[in-house]
């Protein structure tokens, strides 16, 4: 496995759909540091995702044909041969960001450094001005101290009130990346500080969640059906496959409302309000007061 490699293909955006960056992160997870060396069975590549081996297929062949993916020859194993395959670094690293600030490739020499300094300031006395872009006043507020680290990995206990505001509001979801979705998952799923389980760590942890979109529900479906399952409990969750069952009800409810089709009820009730407790039925002959 290659971090650097795993890193690269997680930040990258591929453009060609979940499934086939779910494929692209496995692969990078049997990548070396060069990307090469990458060998395994389409079908052990869709049973650890939960994919069909032709929608495997399918994403492989996108990879190759977007350059993404090469191959570079045949190994042979007890059926025969595999293909092997590397990972085309060179061609990814030149890809957008999945960030919301993209790379940023500093092209500015010393020179053109300090001749920006003397325009700004010539006098060279006055010394550096805090001046703020749109002409406006200081913050009567103050400066407010960030955690420089991600909030899904450190969020900073205690402060009262003001700390409990901050760990209610969800991350950002105007990019739609599978990183953004992941962030709610967690967000929605309990985990808001910066300890995670071991079957919440990516990039397993990761594919999971993006195996979820293959059943055909939307981000926002995705972290709702995680939402309602967890205010079942009062810990957050080990793991994502504890959101699996939900995942496929939502799937199944959302096939069925599309086809025009109810949903299945029992003596003229929803099947959600079947679950009740009932009162135990009056033995015939045994009416009166137990004490009688």
């Amino acid at each position: 496995m290659s971090v650097e490699v795993a890193s690269l293909i997680r930040r990258s955006r591929l453009g060609l759909g979940a499934t086939a960056k779910a494929v692209a992160m496995y692969l990078a997870d049997l990548a070396c540091d060069d990307g090469g060396g990458i060998w395994a069975a389409k079908g052990r590549i869709a049973a650890d995702l939960e994919l069909s081996k032709r929608a495997v297929q399918t994403a492989m062949k996108a990879l190759v044909d977007a350059g993404f993916l090469v191959e570079v020859g045949t190994r042979p194993c007890r059926n025969g041969a595999t293909i092997e395959y590397r990972l085309a670094i060179e061609v990814i690293a030149g890809l957008p960001s999945t960030r919301e600030e993209a790379r940023r490739t500093d092209t500015t020499s010393w020179g053109e450094a300090d001749s920006r300094v003397k325009e700004i300031h010539p006098s060279g006395q006055e010394g550096v001005k805090e001046i703020h872009p749109r002409g406006e006043g200081d913050s009567p507020h103050g400066v407010k101290e960030i955690h420089p680290n991600h909030p899904r990995t450190i969020l900073e206990q205690g402060g009262g009130g003001e700390a409990r505001a901050c760990a209610s509001n969800p991350p950002d979801t105007t990019s739609g990346g599978l990183d953004q979705l992941f962030d709610r998952v967690l967000f929605a799923a309990g985990h808001r500080s910066g300890h995670l389980p071991a079957r919440w760590m990516p990039p397993a942890a990761l594919l999971h969640v993006a195996g979820w979109r293959s059943l055909g529900l939307s981000d926002d479906e995705i972290v709702r059906a995680v939402t309602e399952t967890q205010a079942n409990y009062r810990e957050p969750s080990r793991g994502p496959e504890a959101f699996d069952f939900a995942m496929k009800r939502f799937a199944e409810e959302k096939a069925r409302a599309a086809a025009g089709v109810a949903a299945p009820v029992a003596g003229g009730e929803p099947a959600r309000r079947r679950v009740r407790a009932r009162l135990p039925e009056e033995i015939e002959g045994g009416g009166g007061d137990a004490g009688g």
